[in-house]
């Protein structure tokens, strides 16, 4: 397959990662995880304006609220992020590990709005991190552990199962999933990806029900 990339918007990052579209506001946003700032542009804007939300601990990754909003991930949790006023509030705050050691990477919600975000080690440890889910209603609840750098989250179009990336198993997982209790069983490599350079990192899935990985480095 022939790739083509354009740029899109130049704006500088430390580390850029965690786009997101959010539909209702027709947006386009991501993070700068170590520069600790959420941007926000409108594809149809021909200023090609960016505004940017600060933050005082390392961002993971943004979800689309339900009402509209935005939900972010921090290196120690769940974040409400008021775009107007250029704020975070704390809406949950774990105390499911060091987080001196560790912090919250990639995350999505899952078809009924579960929370799924994992962590990796600070200090580049393997196997430190784990896979974590999060409603209003069920609390936090751990699904893996033993994970090196937790990354991509897809779910397919029947949300009959999980793709999962550990970044530095240089694989993708699937898991079967149960949409009603938000349980994985099954474990399984979908498919590796050994020959290619680099590692995988986030993925989506598109309409027709294609896996796409973004592969770092």
């Amino acid at each position: 397959m022939a790739f083509h990339a354009d740029l899109f918007r130049s704006t500088p990052a430390q580390l850029g990662e965690g786009i997101l579209w959010h539909p209702t506001r027709q947006t386009l946003l991501w993070v700068d995880i170590l520069g600790k700032k959420i941007f926000e542009t409108r594809v149809d804007d021909s200023d090609h304006a960016v505004t940017s939300v600060a933050a005082d601990k390392l961002l993971g990754a943004l979800v689309p609220t339900s009402t509209g909003g935005i939900t972010a991930l921090l290196q120690d949790g769940i974040y409400d992020v008021d775009l107007a006023n250029r704020s975070l509030r704390p809406e949950s705050i774990p105390k499911l590990f060091d987080t001196q050691a560790l912090r919250f990477n990639d995350a999505k919600c899952d078809p009924r709005g579960r929370l799924w975000a994992g962590t990796l080690s600070l200090k580049g440890e393997k196997e430190k991190g784990a896979l974590y889910s999060y409603s209003t209603d069920e609390g936090w609840t751990t699904h893996r552990t033993g994970v090196s750098i937790s990354n991509g989250l897809a779910w397919s179009h029947d949300s009959r199962t999980l793709y999962y990336i550990d970044s530095l198993l240089k694989a993708v997982q699937a898991f079967d999933f149960d949409a009603d209790t938000g349980t994985l069983r099954n474990p399984r490599i979908a498919f590796r990806v050994d020959a290619i350079p680099g590692l995988p990192d986030g993925c989506t899935i598109d309409v027709d029900g294609h896996l796409w990985i973004a592969h770092w480095g």
